[in-house]
């Protein structure tokens, strides 16, 4: 099983995503936009896991969270990277420091090397911009600036195909 550490978006904050994202897909020549059900910020991807191992990365995430209460992202700007097949578009967020103690207590019960992190939602994968268009152009064009997404639930998430349709399933979840 894949997986993957995210925060939860509440139905509300998903629903403006999704509808501001319309804006974005009318610049787009190709683009894979993703599921308003499958709406998160990631945290850290893990990766591939035996189901045996399950446990201990609930574990993990109990403890990354002890001590930690909500806060809010703030997001704006939408950026991309390149990748075979088009760009991957997301929303650029502002982390917070409640989010980066519990990435970084993730990454430390992992041993993993510690990177720099930008709290992101994907909105599009292999995207493909029409002719005239840039990427900073769809910054105005969305209306984004000034999102703020309550950060009050941390889920560990399964990453699997479901009839073909990938779908991101909350194995556990923890209210901050």
């Amino acid at each position: 099983m894949r997986i993957f550490y995210a925060l939860e978006i509440d139905g509300a904050s998903k629903a403006y995503i999704s509808g501001k994202a319309a804006a974005v897909r009318s610049c787009l020549k190709a683009g894979r936009p993703i599921d308003i059900f499958n709406l998160h910020v990631t945290i850290i991807y893990v990766g591939e896991i035996a189901e045996a191992e399950l446990p201990f990365y609930i574990d993990v995430l109990e403890k990354a969270v002890e001590g930690i209460g909500p806060s809010t992202l703030s997001f704006g700007d939408i950026s991309s990277f390149r990748r075979k097949g088009g760009h991957l578009i997301y929303l650029k967020g502002n982390s917070t420091n409640e989010v980066d103690k519990i990435r970084g207590r993730i990454i430390g019960s992992l041993g993993l090397e510690q990177t720099p992190f930008l709290s992101h939602v994907t909105l599009f994968r292999d995207a493909v911009l029409k002719e005239g268009f840039e990427i900073a152009d769809l910054s105005d064009i969305s209306g984004f600036n000034g999102l703020r997404i309550p950060a009050d639930s941390v889920s560990l998430m399964e990453s699997k195909r479901i009839n073909g349709r990938l779908v991101y399933v909350s194995l556990h979840n923890i209210g901050l």
